[in-house]
C-alpha cells in the first residue's frame, strides 16, 4: 500500500534490455535480509581463510593476486628455459637446411602450451633472419599435438606459413591457418607429430614458388 512495506531493496543483477533500456532485479523485505544475512556469512569465511579481518579482505586479495601473477610469469620463464633447453640465446643453428635457396629450421621441442612455442619460434626467426621455421610440440597433457610456422618477411611472397600449417594439420588430424608470415596448427594425434616434422621439408619444398 505504500513504498515503507518494501523495506530493504538489495539489487542482485543488472543487465540490458535493449538501446538505452535497462533491467534490474532485486530482493526486499524477509528475501533480502536473508541475502545480507549469507554475504555476511560468507566475509567472514573467507576472512578466517585469509586470516584477515573483514575490512582487510580486499587489500589481502589484490596482494595474493600480485603474487600469482608473479608466480605465474616466472612458471612461464620457466618453461621457456625447459623449451630453449635453459640457453634461450642458444639455438640450435647447426640443424639448420636448406631447401632450394630458402633456410629452413624445423624442431621438436618439450611439451608446452601453444604461448610458450610460439615464443620460441619467434626468438629462433629473429635469430635466423631469413628463412623459415617449424616447431612441433605436445601439450602438456599429453593429449594435443601443436606446429607453429613462421616464414620471415622475405620470403612471404614465395611461401605462407598458412599454407604449410594447414597441409601439415592434416597429417595430425587437425586444423591450422593463420597469416603468411605465422601460422598454427593442432591435432588430435600426438603420436603423428614426428612424422609430421618429418614431411616438412618436402611441404616447403611442394609450396615455394619460383
Amino acid at each position: 500500500h505504500e513504498t515503507g512495506e518494501i523495506g530493504l531493496f538489495m539489487i542482485v543483477k543488472e543487465s540490458s534490455v535493449a538501446a538505452g533500456i535497462r533491467r534490474i532485479e532485486a530482493l526486499t523485505g524477509p528475501a533480502a535480509y536473508q541475502y545480507v544475512k549469507n554475504q555476511g556469512r560468507s566475509l567472514r569465511e573467507i576472512s578466517s581463510l585469509l586470516r584477515a579481518r573483514p575490512e582487510e579482505v580486499v587489500q589481502k586479495v589484490e596482494s595474493l593476486r600480485t603474487q600469482l601473477q608473479e608466480e605465474k610469469r616466472k612458471n612461464e620463464q620457466f618453461r621457456a628455459g625447459q623449451i630453449s633447453g635453459g640457453k634461450p640465446a642458444d639455438f640450435p643453428t647447426q640443424q639448420i637446411q636448406t631447401v632450394g635457396d630458402v633456410k629452413v629450421h624445423i624442431e621438436k621441442v618439450p611439451p608446452g602450451d601453444i604461448k610458450e612455442i610460439r615464443a620460441y619460434a619467434d626468438r629462433f626467426r629473429n635469430q635466423l633472419k631469413s628463412g623459415v621455421i617449424i616447431v612441433g610440440a605436445a601439450d602438456l597433457k599429453g593429449e594435443k599435438a601443436t606446429l607453429v610456422v613462421m616464414v620471415t618477411p622475405d620470403w612471404t611472397a614465395r611461401l605462407s606459413a598458412a599454407e604449410i600449417a594447414k597441409e601439415m594439420a592434416g597429417l595430425i588430424e587437425g586444423t591450422g591457418g593463420g597469416k603468411p608470415e605465422m601460422a598454427q596448427a593442432g591435432g588430435k594425434q600426438v603420436e603423428k607429430l614426428d612424422s609430421a616434422l618429418e614431411q616438412g621439408v618436402e611441404i616447403i619444398r611442394k609450396w615455394l614458388k619460383p
